[in-house]
């Protein structure tokens, strides 16, 4: 049974299981014959974000005595392998398929409450076209600076000066 390095089998592959001819997979109805265990586990890692050779890394144990530049080669080598690519973009395409919320979700949640003036509050309104505005990257950055007027992070010392008030006297007068 293929061993996977991240969570995409549990989402898409709950059973994997050798095919009856015994060579590839299925996973979730498909039929992975083409490619064999550490290619499906390379684009699975890939799918799922890694970079080609943290993935290339993760599926051919690569010791540490392999170099960066032969193990950034042999992915690069791999992701040319059209079986390989067709697989990460199939991974991909079920993974965006399968997103519990997605981007999209939020902004028509956010619309409609925005949007629905009979029976979300006014606050609840504003607080809506808020968080569209900040999603889309529309409110000015805020820069607070915390440093005093000298580069430190030190409070400046405040002096406080007690002043009587000036009683005039009727004495005083003349």
């Amino acid at each position: 049974m293929l061993s996977c390095c991240c969570w995409i089998c549990d989402i898409l592959f709950l059973h994997p299981f050798p095919t009856p001819s015994g060579v590839g997979f299925l996973f979730g109805g498909l039929d992975v014959v083409n490619l064999t265990p550490k290619q499906e586990k390379f684009a699975q890692c890939v799918a799922d974000g890694m970079s080609q050779a943290d993935a290339y890394r993760t599926a051919y144990d690569c010791g540490a005595a392999t170099k960066p530049e032969t193990i950034q080669n042999k992915a690069h080598e791999l992701m040319k392998n059209g079986e390989v690519a067709a697989r990460v973009k199939e991974l991909r395409e079920m993974l965006t398929e399968k997103a519990l919320w997605s981007r999209e979700d939020s902004v028509n949640v956010l619309k409609s409450i925005a949007n629905d003036e009979r029976n979300a509050k006014p606050a609840e309104r504003v607080s809506a076209v808020k968080e569209l505005n900040a999603m889309h990257g529309w409110n000015n950055k805020q820069i607070i600076d915390h440093t005093s007027s000298d580069g430190s992070m030190r409070p400046s010392p405040t002096r406080i000066e007690l002043v009587a008030p000036s009683v005039k006297h009727d004495d005083d007068a003349d």
